[in-house]
């Protein structure tokens, strides 16, 4: 007995647009909560360098007799003034610390205590690699507090309120450490000559009284008494000095990474969830996330 094959029909073309519009329909919906969730993970991922972060300078503490690195090494006693050629061998805490985490040193011998890229822990995914023409790539994208890792040369914003002497390195057992800001996400530089890096170091957060000798000391020092202390409670700004706004709206234009010819001091960037959120690390060891506009001058500023 013989069996008819039963006929199947084909999709139409209106099923097939269905179901292909439906597909479409689907993608629409879950693209905006996958970005969400790749734009937290992140931010949660350069928390966790931030993290690793506060654990090298811990280990080179410890072995400094409990001091931070310097934040920037220019050699002052071989540098002929502020804007004199640079000794062979300068470099910054990013490559102190890469070296510590097991980056190895630059090769060539002028320059012993530089690595040449830095340490993966000081990329972030939220940033872009800009290598210069000749082939840097360094990819530095935090910042320090001026205070904490200072810079060794006698620059305006680099002498103690006396304006005689240098900072020197901070203690890593900083007063009051759970609200003071130590290491941030920076504000990337983009033009011929710049890798895409952060600033090594912070200057004007505290609306640039670095320039007078305050430099992130709270409470002001006593040649520093009309220093207002009302004005730690304001918010930081990030802008050029020239164009700083710390109101919702110019916190949000000054947000930016830097282009040819452009300065900003302030080298801090809230590049995280669509702009609106950078990490943080304290001088107690935690990490913390904030959003902008949450950040005062009191949060990067030391007691001493």
């Amino acid at each position: 007995m013989s069996v008819r094959k039963q006929k199947r029909g084909a999709f139409t073309l209106v099923e097939l647009l269905v179901v292909i519009g439906i597909i479409a329909l689907l993608i629409s919906i879950l693209l905006p909560s996958l970005n969400k969730a790749k734009q937290a993970a992140n931010a949660v991922a350069c928390q966790s360098n931030l993290r690793q972060i506060g654990s090298g300078l811990v280990m080179y503490a410890g072995q400094s007799r409990g001091m931070a690195p310097w934040g920037a090494v220019y050699d002052a006693e071989t540098s002929p003034g502020v804007w004199g050629p640079l000794p062979v061998n300068s470099w910054t805490w990013r490559d102190t610390i890469s070296i510590v985490l097991g980056t190895k040193r630059d090769p060539n011998p002028n320059n012993p205590n530089n690595v040449v890229r830095a340490n993966p822990t000081f990329w972030d995914v939220d940033t872009t690699a800009h290598p210069t023409p000749w082939g840097g790539d360094y990819r530095g994208y935090y910042t320090a507090n001026l205070r904490f890792m200072p810079q060794t040369k006698s620059q305006d914003w680099a002498v103690d309120p006396t304006g005689n002497t240098y900072f020197r390195p901070h203690k890593m057992n900083v007063k009051n450490g759970s609200s003071v800001m130590i290491v941030w996400d920076g504000a990337q530089k983009f033009d011929d000559f710049a890798d895409g890096s952060a600033d090594p170091i912070s200057y004007s957060l505290d609306g640039w009284q670095s320039g007078w000798g305050h430099a992130y000391l709270f409470p002001p020092a006593p040649s520093q008494s009309w220093y207002n202390p009302d004005w730690y409670g304001n918010r930081i700004q990030l802008g050029d000095s020239s164009i700083g706004d710390n109101t919702p709206a110019g916190l949000k234009r000054s947000n930016r990474d830097l282009s040819v010819n452009s300065w900003q001091g302030a080298s801090m960037r809230f590049r995280h969830l669509n702009n609106t959120s950078g990490n943080f690390l304290f001088g107690d060891g935690h990490v913390e996330p904030r959003r902008l506009g949450d950040v005062i001058v009191r949060d990067v500023c030391m007691n001493k």
